[in-house]
């Protein structure tokens, strides 16, 4: 994405070029205004089509000023990964209901003020949770119907060791949380490797044989996750009470 910036009388837009058809004007809670256009569009066109939208965004400016009276603290954190795509992580303070919202390249978590950092790592956590069930539960259902099995529960957890356990006997399998922040083909694989649990719960030849049955390039995924921290220091975290070491590939 290619940023720059373009002043239509006196308001100042950050311009993002992408590959997209239309272009997309926003406003934000801390007065910012973006379009995003694409790639090749004329900046003369752009500046047309903002100067036409000014009174709209002058009106979203004052609404967002009086929803926010107080302002919109912003903290920047380190930039971080969701789905193997850099973001920055950014917190913002005012009087609104806590919420996580992913606004293209930008997490955004909106806090109260004076909300501590433990509180804030439960937030985005909780939302990355979300993420990872809502990603992993159209896996899960599609390779049921490959393999013929039945998953009775997916959980998510951070996981000290591992990228992902399964229970044969009860069919269920768990989730690293981290996964939320790799490209999902990795996800993929370790859901496909915990369902090949519920074949087989060794990793043997017989397992080995039917990962290279249903996902033949898992040797290769399985060894870039060998090369991969199992956290990212640009997400806040909490501490978990009880959570356990588990040494055991995943």
């Amino acid at each position: 994405m290619n940023a720059s910036r373009l002043v239509v009388d006196d308001i100042e837009v950050e311009l993002r070029r992408k590959r997209v058809k239309n272009i997309n004007l926003r406003v934000y809670a801390d007065g910012r205004v973006t379009v995003s256009a694409p790639i090749r569009m004329p900046r003369v066109v752009l500046h047309a089509f903002v100067a036409g939208k000014l009174a709209w965004v002058r009106a979203q400016q004052e609404r967002l000023r009086q929803r926010f009276p107080g302002g919109a603290d912003q903290t920047m954190a380190s930039p971080s990964l969701l789905w193997g795509r850099p973001c920055q992580f950014i917190v913002q303070e005012c009087q609104v209901r806590p919420m996580v919202a992913l606004e293209e390249d930008r997490l955004l978590l909106t806090v109260r003020p004076g909300t501590d950092e433990l509180r804030c790592a439960a937030l985005l956590e909780h939302w990355l949770c979300d993420q990872l069930r809502q990603a992993s539960e159209p896996l899960v259902r599609r390779w049921e119907k490959i393999m013929g099995v039945r998953v009775a529960r997916i959980s998510v957890r951070r996981m000290t060791s591992r990228w992902g356990s399964c229970t044969p006997a009860t069919g269920a399998i768990r989730l690293n949380l981290e996964l939320a922040r790799l490209r999902p083909e990795y996800l993929e694989y370790i859901v496909v490797h915990e369902m090949v649990h519920l074949l087989e719960a060794s990793h043997n030849s017989r397992f080995q044989a039917l990962m290279d049955r249903f996902l033949p390039p898992w040797r290769d995924l399985r060894l870039d996750l060998h090369r991969l921290p199992l956290s990212d220091e640009g997400w806040p975290r909490q501490g978990i009470p009880g959570e356990r070491r588990e040494a055991e590939e995943c």
